[in-house]
């Protein structure tokens, strides 16, 4: 599958990545996966779910304060 869809959130407030392994929840799902939750200024909200069994989780967070 190739991916082809830009996501713009405006207003960005907060940005959470968490990492689920696998089988955790009890309905056993194979692979790892990080669930992306990007919340707006207003409360509104996108969630990704990415699912591979190599997936890496890369972070550019240079020069941030925060």
């Amino acid at each position: 599958m190739s991916i082809t869809t830009n996501l713009f959130v405006h207003d960005t407030n907060t940005i959470s990545i968490k990492k689920c392994k696998a089988g955790e929840d009890g309905v056993g799902q194979s692979y790892d996966s990080w669930d992306i939750i990007i919340k707006d200024k207003d409360g509104h909200e996108v969630r990704v779910y990415c699912f591979g069994g190599d997936a890496k989780l890369k972070i550019d967070m240079l020069d941030e304060e925060d």
